[in-house]
């Protein structure tokens, strides 16, 4: 999961938007446990993308556990 800020483009792949800019980051990992209940009960990594270089290095695999 990853919180995209505004103007910052989406890395490849599938992603759906389920809170807007108004929401904390924190609130938006909390509600993304309440929307989607295998998130809540496994771990997922949850990046924060504020710039180019983020949206790089999530691609290059620095977000990646293991």
């Amino acid at each position: 999961m990853a919180l995209i800020a505004k103007y910052v483009r989406f890395p490849p792949g599938r992603w759906i938007r389920f809170a807007d800019a108004r929401v904390w980051p924190w609130l938006a990992e909390e509600m993304a446990g309440d929307m989607f209940p295998l998130v809540r009960d496994n771990r997922v990594i949850f990046a924060v993308l504020m710039t180019e270089f983020d949206v790089k290095e999530f691609e290059a695999g620095a977000y990646q556990t293991g």
